[in-house]
């Protein structure tokens, strides 16, 4: 799953660069792919509070966060070192908005934020709600979801809407794009992880596979009208986002309560799904200052668009290959080393939290 969300958010800055810039006319439906960040907040709610949410587990910290550093940072920082250098030299960034990306800080200011790489502000808010994950987890176990996620829902659109209506005409998006607009997403990956470990779905709950095509409609539906409607403008809306959060939810629902083997099910889980899904960070962090920097090059379009696609999927399957999997590595070995030297909680998580 988090292939396709990283290829949609891929394909929506080829067409978004190429609207701003007047060189790519299509229909603006396809400006509302953007919604694939929505279902990376919702697919990390859910993948990483499963731990924390099993009855009688008591997750050890020690190891959640080692997981998180090992597997963010070191293609976080390699990405900042090369593409900070490059903007630094060429005058399009300054020392201030590396330093400041370098603590995960960029999104505090105005004058360092969406810097080095324009799609960092997601992992900002990613690491915030890592930090908070364990204490947040505890407002959805048991019955408490059907407060906290009512809840959570409420505080993103009200923070929503005063954000827009405050500073729609001074840096709209710094405001609008912080931890606050997206508690609402990750709740409802929580509530979903909270479903999970009851058994309230399952593989096979449903016994065709037919039940994943009413979120797959509903999501077509939904971008066309909300790409027609808002264009490009709709990630810095109310409803849109929350809207998406949604649907993803019950996409992962049926996804994962359909027939293991149904046809259906294998669009996720097939041989080109499952190599993207282990780039997929690396495509995300990768693809939007390849495509920024080949487009000022003047290229023409569609050696633009082919060029870009083309090092983005192989600088990502580098990046994987010689940074993240060496880092996960030692990371598992580092695990095993202290699991042998202490007695450690089991963890009962399904393949599908490979992450």
């Amino acid at each position: 799953m988090r292939g396709y969300a990283s290829l949609s958010v891929v394909i929506f800055h080829f067409f978004s660069l190429g609207l701003s810039i007047g060189i790519l006319p299509i229909r603006s439906v396809v400006t509302s792919w953007d919604s694939g960040v929505d279902f990376f907040f919702v697919l990390s709610g859910f993948l990483l509070s499963i731990p924390f949410l099993q009855s009688g587990s008591r997750y050890n910290l020690k190891t959640y966060y080692l997981k998180r550093i090992f597997r963010i940072l070191p293609v976080y920082y390699l990405n900042l070192v090369v593409i900070g250098t490059i903007l630094i030299i060429t005058n399009y960034a300054t020392i201030q908005q590396l330093i400041a990306s370098l603590f995960f800080a960029q999104s505090f200011s105005q004058t360092t934020f969406n810097s080095i790489n324009g799609v960092n502000w997601t992992l900002v808010i990613e690491e915030i709600f890592y930090v908070t994950l364990p204490v947040f987890s505890i407002l959805f176990t048991g019955s408490r979801w059907k407060y906290s996620l009512p809840a959570c829902i409420a505080a993103s659109i009200a923070y929503r809407m005063w954000i827009i209506q405050e500073f729609a005409n001074n840096g709209l998006a710094f405001h609008l794009w912080q931890y606050p607009s997206f508690i609402g997403h990750y709740a409802v990956g929580l509530t979903l992880a909270n479903f999970y470990v009851n058994r309230k779905f399952f593989a096979g709950k449903f016994s065709s596979s037919e039940p994943i095509l009413t979120p797959v409609i509903l999501l077509l539906v939904t971008q066309y009208f909300v790409g027609s409607g808002w264009g490009i403008g709709n990630n810095v809306a109310v409803f849109p986002g929350i809207l998406f959060a949604f649907e993803y939810g019950l996409l992962i629902y049926f996804t994962l309560s359909i027939p293991a083997a149904s046809t259906l099910r294998q669009i996720f889980d097939n041989k080109i799904a499952t190599f993207v899904g282990k780039i997929s960070y690396s495509l995300y962090t990768w693809h939007l200052p390849i495509e920024v920097m080949l487009l000022r090059t003047g290229v023409p379009l569609l050696a633009w668009v082919a060029l870009s696609l083309l090092l983005s999927l192989s600088i990502a399957t580098l990046s994987y290959r010689f940074v993240e999997k060496p880092f996960l590595k030692l990371r598992d070995r580092l695990l095993r080393e202290k699991n042998s030297q202490e007695l450690a909680p089991i963890e009962l998580v399904p393949r599908i939290q490979n992450t």
